[in-house]
């Protein structure tokens, strides 16, 4: 996947680690995604890389804000980001009720096709190389990987 990234800047992404707290504002999206991706943009990881992380992080806060804090300001939400063992690591947390995402719609049924909300997840799924939920679905941990070989590829392309 970023088989063409030098191993000096593999190297340097290893100090990538921040963290961002914002309210449960979805106005506030938007800012949040420009600071991260101008951080991962310093690293050349290609157009398709960071379009993926892009629409991944935005539905993954978009359903935090929405669903997990329904829209309450005070609640905030989180967005830690870190380069570790070859891959991008972005976890978002919310305050919410948490959910079962084993209970999750497939988008790719007929009976839901027609249903205009129930396809973030699903994306984030596809466009990541990992993705696992944790303290009850309250966070969302996904994994992009920086080389040729990670985890997922293989999978992918056993799909396609």
């Amino acid at each position: 996947m970023f088989s063409n990234v030098p191993q000096a800047v593999l190297q340097k992404m290893e100090d990538l680690n921040f963290s961002k707290e914002i309210a449960s504002d979805l106005s506030l999206v938007p800012q949040l995604l420009s600071d991260t991706l101008k951080e991962i943009k310093k690293f050349h990881l290609g157009d398709k890389a960071l379009h993926d992380i892009k629409l991944s992080l935005q539905e993954a806060l978009v359903n935090a804000i929405k669903h997990g804090s329904r829209l309450n300001r005070v609640l905030p939400v989180r967005l830690d980001v870190e380069a570790r063992k070859g891959s991008l690591v972005m976890t978002v947390t919310d305050q919410g009720d948490g959910f079962d995402a084993a209970r999750l719609m497939d988008p790719t049924q007929p009976g839901n096709l027609q249903r205009l909300s129930g396809r973030g997840i699903f994306l984030i799924r596809n466009l990541m190389d990992g993705v696992e939920f944790f303290d009850g679905g309250r966070k969302i941990q996904m994994v992009k990987a920086f080389h040729k070989g990670a985890k997922g590829e293989d999978e992918r392309r056993k799909k396609g």
